[in-house]
């Protein structure tokens, strides 16, 4: 018998339930208790949503990171001040957070650094390793959520993140610091690994992910030490889980650790599934994601077929099958899609769809399927993958020949960087130390309301544009009042980088229900690019114009790259990603040509995704890089050399990058850096960039709002690596999570601070 399990399960709940009490928790209008119930249900219902399993995993649900979840149950994050007594989730979401100095009676806390969970648009919260890193189990909750499913009559299948994985993710000065620490947290996992005997619990998912990457000799080295120690004869059994890629150059000695099973994204390490089977000894299971932890399309059952029946033989009952990566990718279900075309739901499948095809491919294999069953399984399935693969939805022949209308010339600008910055000076006259904003302001709910009054067709297009012009009138007073230099329109009518513009294109399909967990309660709607892509009509150069005939001070065009538009939709896979990117890149170049035609002198076309989409393993990364920068000088090179290119990265450790930021021949690059400390700007300044750059002054992915004296400093702190002349002031990231007030005390604290150290540099100059 086959057995079916999942790596994991969406926990923001079917519409967001998680978000909406995490959020009403953190305004004080919900006890502690009452949001532990409500993850209880949550967690209930995720287990419910995989009743066919044979088991269900528990320690995937979690209040805001997997991650932080984690350095919590080893007692692994900063001590607070003894004065600051944090409790249960008061601590938690305070180290997730920050706390402001009104709500601790003390110095405000920082909150942990984020990044990208590989290459996901996932974010996880950072920890720091030291000399001084101790660790302390505190097992209570996970064992608890063990026994909550097997009171609901499930069978448990605890997860933890393996201990390699979690300290390669964390930050340190040195590798060998982390791995010096590896000596006092295994002895944690036994531990936990006895705890979980005690418990009865049968299996452990114990996840490496990092055995998809390029591993240097210590680290592998200590993949054998460490298993070797934490696997005690009283341990449940281990399986041993990875994801995001394949194993390859490891998989000699992978198969060589002393645990009971591993799990493999079967479609990335299929050359090796034979060859690994014949390796396994004789107890050890092989788990096979069969189905697609990340991306929607629905699963070929035939191609399926030939690739998992050979190991069925071999194998029987030691194969596992589950969905490639944790389903926390994808949405939840898509029976609440009520509006999206029937052609392409038929070809997608959401989180609750593929535990169905995993009992589908489960009947597939198995003798005691009737033959009648097998058929119609097949045929409906056949029927969807050639639906797709042949509709006019897809292929549009009048893309294809403008691609083929591409010429060298459209991947450069007119002039270099050194002439184009003095005429763009010239023409935007712009004071030393220039401020602005990353683009979108608060998304408050009269906004949100209104948008989805007009999606809904309960107000005409005209009231609806008359509201928008009214805020961005507010938001450009506002900016001018406070003394910004360069303005921003504000996005009043934008609900999502990706999805606004998905919307406006032809290749996308947009949701309603396809939540997404991005970082703790942000959620996002990737878009579904099923088909070749083009712009019908401009997208933003009407509002953009607006914006612009309210100030005589330049108000920025906001565009989102193609790259970050590939990266953050469902994409096709029926065509190599590059030549979707470079369908992106062109209907964004013909955007970027008609707002200059109308007049904005400065365009920024955001590009956040760039590093997420680097490929895991080294060999395959300069391919990638190549690409990704051609599309996006090709969706930027199209305007004369007055016109001022502006891009935004964040929440990604850019050190890789660097090398490769001069060559996307951005004019000014504003950057996600307030918790990233002093690394990015020593690494950039060693590689000599010489184009203007922004690094977040100020975080905005927290409540606490930042002094002049602190904006001050890191000013200055920025003059001591670059010159005047190439630094901007702007904040991290968009000011659309944050509130009016914070969105404005932060903004007039952040100009007042400009200007006093312009004051300085001016004295001193003068007194040279």
């Amino acid at each position: 018998m086959i057995t079916l399990h999942s790596l994991g399960f969406p926990r923001i709940g079917k519409r967001r339930e998680l978000k909406f009490a995490v959020e009403q928790y953190w305004r004080g209008d919900m006890p502690e208790e009452h949001l532990e119930s409500i993850g209880r249900q949550l967690r209930r219902e995720q287990w419910e949503s995989q009743s066919e399993l044979d088991m269900v995993t528990v320690g995937d649900f979690s209040f805001y990171d997997h991650v932080l979840d984690t350095s919590f149950l080893f007692g692994h994050y900063p001590e607070l001040q003894s004065q600051q007594r944090l409790k249960g989730l008061e601590h938690y979401f305070a180290l997730a957070r920050g706390l402001d100095n009104e709500n601790t009676g003390n110095q405000p806390i920082t909150p942990l650094p984020m990044t990208k969970w590989f290459n996901t648009n996932y974010h996880y919260s950072v920890s720091t390793i030291s000399e001084d890193t101790e660790f302390k189990l505190n097992a209570k909750s996970l064992l608890a959520q063990c026994e909550e499913a097997e009171m609901a009559g499930y069978r448990p299948k605890p997860t933890i993140l393996g201990p390699l994985t979690y300290l390669w993710l964390c930050d340190a000065s040195s590798d060998s610091l982390k791995l010096e620490a590896l000596q006092k947290l295994v002895p944690k996992y036994s531990e936990l690994l006895t705890a979980f005997s005690s418990n009865a619990i049968e299996w452990v998912q114990i996840e490496e992910p990092i055995l998809t990457l390029d591993l240097p000799p210590e680290w592998k080295q200590a993949f054998q030490q460490t298993y070797s120690t934490i696997r005690a004869k009283s341990s449940p059994k281990l399986m041993l889980t990875t994801y995001f890629g394949d194993i390859g150059e490891h998989a000699d000695w992978v198969l060589k650790l002393p645990v009971d099973g591993i799990h493999l994204d079967a479609k990335a390490n299929e050359s090796y599934l034979i060859t690994i089977s014949e390796q396994l000894e004789p107890h050890q299971v092989l788990s096979l994601g069969v189905v697609d932890g990340r991306n929607i399309w629905k699963t070929n059952y035939e191609q399926t077929l030939d690739t998992v029946t050979p190991l069925y033989k071999r194998l029987g009952e030691r194969l596992w099958l589950a969905p490639s990566t944790s389903l926390l990718h994808l949405p939840v279900d898509l029976s609440l899609e009520l509006h999206l075309p029937r052609q392409i739901k038929e070809w997608v499948c959401f989180a609750k769809q593929r535990i169905q095809e995993l009992t589908d491919i489960k009947q597939l294999l198995q003798d005691d399927t009737p033959s009648t069953s097998k058929q119609l399984l097949l045929k409906t399935n056949k029927q969807a993958v050639e639906s797709r693969s042949k509709s006019l939805l897809v292929h549009k022949p009048f893309v294809k020949v403008m691609m083929m209308n591409i010429n060298e010339n459209m991947y450069h600008r007119s002039d270099e960087f050194e002439t184009r910055s003095k005429l763009q000076q010239q023409t935007l006259a712009l004071p030393p130390l220039p401020t602005t904003t990353i683009g979108s302001f608060p998304q408050t709910n009269a906004l949100r309301k209104l948008r989805q009054d007009f999606k809904e067709h309960r107000i005409s297009h005209e009231y609806h544009q008359q509201a928008i012009q009214t805020t961005i009138e507010e938001n450009i007073e506002l900016q001018e009042r406070i003394g910004l230099d360069v303005l921003v329109h504000g996005e009043p009518e934008r609900s999502d980088m990706v999805e606004f513009f998905a919307e406006k294109l032809d290749g996308f399909a947009t949701t309603e229900h396809a939540w997404v967990q991005s970082y703790g309660t942000r959620c996002v709607r990737p878009p579904i690019l099923y088909g070749d892509t083009s712009r019908p009509s401009p997208m933003t150069v009407e509002l953009a114009t607006y914006a612009q005939s309210l100030s005589e001070k330049p108000v920025k065009g906001m565009l989102t790259g193609p790259v970050t538009m590939l990266t953050w939709s469902f994409v096709r896979d029926d065509q190599p990603r590059s030549v979707t990117c470079q369908q992106l890149a062109l209907a964004i170049r013909d955007e970027v040509i008609d707002l200059e035609s109308a007049g904005i002198s400065v365009i920024q076309i955001d590009e956040p995704a760039l590093k997420e989409g680097f490929p895991l393993k080294l060999a395959a990364q300069p391919n990638y890089i190549q690409w990704a920068i051609d599309n996006f000088k090709l969706a930027t090179s199209g305007v004369k050399s007055t016109t001022q290119i502006h891009s935004h990265m964040c929440y990604s450790h850019f050190s890789e990058l660097i090398p490769h930021l001069q060559k996307l021949d951005i004019d000014v690059l504003t950057i996600e850096n307030a918790r990233a400390g002093s690394r990015f700007l020593n690494e950039i300044t060693e590689s000599n960039y010489t184009k203007a750059l922004g690094p977040g002054i100020f975080d905005i992915h927290t409540p606490t709002t930042p002094s002049e004296i602190s904006i001050s400093n890191n000013v200055k702190a920025l003059l001591t690596s670059m010159p005047p002349t190439q630094i901007w002031v702007n904040p991290d990231c968009g000011l659309k999570t944050r509130t009016w007030q914070q969105t404005e005390e932060s903004l007039k604290n952040m100009v007042n601070a400009t200007q006093s150290v312009r004051n300085e540099l001016e004295t001193r100059k003068q007194g040279v």
